[in-house]
């Protein structure tokens, strides 16, 4: 697992630096302490370790370290990997000498890119110049999408309006009245904040944002 994430470290700070909005040095100075962290509590798993004192007259008090159940982990957003990975290192070198099995279910949609860089490539063949890109995104995909002009969705603006999971996730107040110029089928997948996952399609309306829900957008379709 720590070659794992050596061999991917630029691919995850990359990912880091956009979630999170660290400059991209804090983001890779934060993946680079995984692989130590990670191998560090593999061999401490395979150490006899405890303390032992004498704490009054003929009573001896001993500590040992060893698993005791299930570990519930929680990370603060602001460093996610690594506070993340301080605690769980330790719970997956235990998993590993108790041999415990841990199966854990996934969507279908896959989770190999980030879903940001994958609708950009996607939409930058059918994108305008003339117009901005309209998104509930604006930090991401302007990063993606350099040379685009991108604006902040709000309600009146006009551009090439996106409609994606993160326009559900962050503004569902906000919808768009317009034309439908293309749409990203998914084959991956958004994950809220409130934890759900969020498969679905990607739609470009050229128009005007407008405060109806997203899933009443008023969107003619393409000719």
């Amino acid at each position: 697992m720590a070659a794992r994430f050596e061999a991917r470290s630029e691919h995850l700070a990359q990912l880091l630096a956009i979630e999170v909005g660290k400059i991209l040095p804090h983001a890779r100075f934060e993946t680079a302490t995984v692989p130590f962290n990670l191998r560090f509590n593999a061999a401490l798993a395979l150490t006899d370790y405890g303390r032992a004192a004498e704490v009054d007259e003929d009573s001896l008090s001993i500590v040992i370290r060893q698993p005791v159940g299930v570990a519930g982990i929680f990370a603060p957003w602001n460093a996610p990997i690594a506070l993340g990975i301080r605690s769980l290192a330790p719970a997956l070198a235990a998993i590993a000498v108790t041999a415990t099995a841990v199966l854990v279910t996934m969507s279908t949609a896959s989770y190999e890119q980030d879903v940001f860089s994958r609708t950009a490539e996607r939409l930058s063949p059918v994108l305008s110049r003339s117009g901005p890109l309209v998104t509930a995104a604006p930090d991401a995909y302007s990063f993606w999408l350099p040379t685009q002009t991108v604006r902040a969705m709000r309600p009146g603006v006009r551009g090439q309006i996106l409609l994606d999971p993160a326009q559900r996730a962050y503004a569902p107040q906000l919808g768009a009245r317009g034309r439908v110029v293309a749409r990203v089928s998914s084959d991956f997948a958004f994950s809220r904040p409130d934890g759900e996952i969020d498969p679905g399609d990607a739609v470009l309306v050229e128009g005007r944002v407008t405060e109806a829900r997203a899933d009443a957008a008023a969107a003619a379709p393409a000719p």
